[in-house]
């Protein structure tokens, strides 16, 4: 077979995938490609909250 990573549970695919990202944004910050303003888009992507509030925004008819 050829099999780079056998992924057997759940956490590995999880643990994989974190892996994953701690290694993409290290060699972003290693290139100062990720600076503080992708940090905080990168936050606010992830707030429930705030996307619940742009959805309402957006569907609710604001407009200029």
């Amino acid at each position: 077979m050829s099999e780079i990573f056998l992924i057997a549970r759940w956490y590995h695919l999880l643990a994989s995938v974190m892996l994953g990202l701690i290694i993409y944004f290290t060699i972003l910050f290693i290139l100062k490609e990720f600076k503080k303003e992708d940090f905080d888009l990168f936050l606010d992507t992830l707030s429930i909250k705030k996307m619940i509030d742009y959805i309402k925004g957006e569907l609710g008819g604001k407009r200029k």
